[in-house]
């Protein structure tokens, strides 16, 4: 497992929908997997809708981190791109 840098650079690759099958679980659940490469290669963070509520698990430099780690980093790289600002001209 390689070590999580701070000043690592991710950029979002993909992000699709997919079926995950849990170990607890006769059904398959729903989750977006976000596919992130960064300096240590291909990595992914998968946001899971769990029975018990979302979670989060960790593929690549991402696997075994905590929760915690986990949802911040996927927030922060899930951001929206910035829209330009919408502007009506005035007519009449």
């Amino acid at each position: 497992m390689g070590d999580m840098k701070d000043s690592e650079t991710y950029v979002v690759r993909s992000l699709e929908r997919v079926a995950i099958r849990l170990r607890e679980s006769t059904f398959a659940q729903a989750g977006w997997r976000m596919i992130i490469d960064s300096e240590s290669g291909d990595d992914a963070i998968t946001l899971v809708d769990g029975p018990d509520g979302a979670f989060f698990r960790g593929e690549g430099i991402f696997l075994g981190r905590p929760q915690h780690e986990l949802r911040a980093t996927y927030e922060r790289l899930n951001k929206p791109a910035a829209e330009p600002d919408f502007d009506l001209p005035q007519l009449g």
